[in-house]
């Protein structure tokens, strides 16, 4: 029974690990792609739009609040809070349940549980944030392809802007008018729009931030650096697209190998539920051991094809 809980809280601990470690290196991996575009533009990672600035302290929220909106700031910070709240407060109670029923001390059992549900918890807002970052790309990519036609055909930088913003949708809509606001009361276009990026973390409009300092600064078609910087957006998302098609069928594989357990449990119901009354009542442990390394080894096969979508 010793070494059954040792391995519970171990198997807890790993998978608590593995996803918060997964969290680190993507917010690592979105600052290196945009600290090229920062130092160029002279925007520190920690500078935060005048907009918001001044949102922030005209609002009631508190520090719990001010922090979630800064580490998801497209999904909102308070709903994402709120429906990871939700799902780890189910899988909470789920857990309690399963982890009695196997056996395991209630004590123990409410602290793996607790463990697991906050790892799920946090694991549901990335997801929630990384899906809105997504988005965001795709519609910043159609975004800039109408911007350089604007631009082609001769209308002003912050008019070609302010047509974009009125035609994007959330939360493409919502980000363009922190920078229109930052630069209307002052603010330069592309340290607005640096600072912009910076708190939503999309290297996309960090780039285009870099295209509007160098064509202040040197000169040159603006136009045609837009359209570039459209066609490399593009290529990227092209590219994400083949490699979610790339690893559709080890996801499928993931899906069916899962089941699999299920259904012959289920076969085995049926045909002999003597034996299936044994693993249900004196073999719970055993029956625990297995689903603990089936969800492990869900975890790790879920990060490794995350893993290579990136």
């Amino acid at each position: 029974m010793i070494y059954l809980l040792a391995l519970a809280v171990a198997l807890g601990a790993g998978v608590a690990g593995i996803l918060v470690s997964d969290a680190v290196r993507s917010k690592r991996r979105v600052r290196r792609r945009m600290q090229p575009f920062g130092e160029l533009l002279g925007v520190e990672a920690g500078d935060q739009p005048v907009a918001t600035s001044v949102a922030s302290e005209t609002g009631t929220g508190n520090a719990l609040s001010a922090s979630l909106q800064a580490r998801f700031p497209l999904v909102g910070g308070v709903k994402a809070g709120l429906i990871a709240a939700g799902v780890g407060v189910l899988a909470f109670a789920l857990l309690v349940a399963l982890l009695v029923f196997l056996w395991l001390h209630p004590a123990l059992a409410s602290f793996l549980a607790l463990t697991i549900a906050l790892a799920t918890s946090y694991a549901v807002a990335i997801s929630l944030e990384n899906a809105q970052q997504e988005n965001y790309s795709d519609r910043f990519m159609i975004a800039m392809e109408d911007l350089q036609r604007m631009v082609r055909f001769g209308i002003p930088t912050m008019q070609a802007l302010n047509s974009v913003t009125d035609a994007a949708q959330e939360p493409l809509k919502s980000s363009f008018r922190n920078i229109l606001l930052d630069a209307g009361l002052g603010v330069p276009l592309e340290q607005a729009m640096a600072r912009e990026a910076h708190r939503v973390r999309v290297s996309g409009l960090a780039m285009l931030a870099a295209v509007l300092s160098t064509q202040a600064a040197t000169g040159g078609n603006l136009s045609e650096s837009v359209g570039n910087l459209a066609t490399m957006l593009r290529e990227r998302r092209d590219n994400r697209a083949k490699m979610k098609a790339v690893t559709a069928e080890s996801r499928v594989t993931l899906i069916i190998l899962g089941l699999v357990p299920v259904a012959a449990v289920g076969i085995q119901w049926n045909l002999q539920p003597e034996l299936v009354d044994v693993l249900f009542g004196e073999g719970r442990h055993l029956l625990g051991i297995g689903l603990a390394f089936i969800a492990a080894s869900f975890v790790v096969s879920w990060l490794i094809i995350r893993s290579a979508q990136r």
